[in-house]
């Protein structure tokens, strides 16, 4: 009785975290999309590091700090489509 529990609270936690990772990217590609920095820094920590590598451009750059990050994607000039495609 005490499996059958468990496989129910692990079940209910990957869910809780799939609802939680979908909220954040929706939240990111909200502020991709309206292009604000603040708004995109607030989804990172405070002593966040982003690798883009290839993630935005062919170039291999890093950042530091939720500040910094905020900055990357909005400094590129390039149409950032998030979402494009999904059903």
């Amino acid at each position: 009785m005490d499996d059958v529990r468990f496989s129910v609270h692990e079940i209910q936690a990957a869910g809780q975290a799939r609802r939680e990772a979908e909220a954040w990217l929706f939240s990111f590609e909200a502020a991709l999309r309206a292009g604000d920095a603040s708004q995109i820094g607030i989804l990172f920590h405070d002593k966040c590091y982003w690798r883009d590598v290839l993630a935005f451009t062919w170039h291999l750059s890093s950042a530091e700090g939720n500040d910094t990050v905020g900055l990357i994607p909005t400094a590129l000039d390039i149409d950032l489509c998030p979402g494009a495609g999904r059903d």
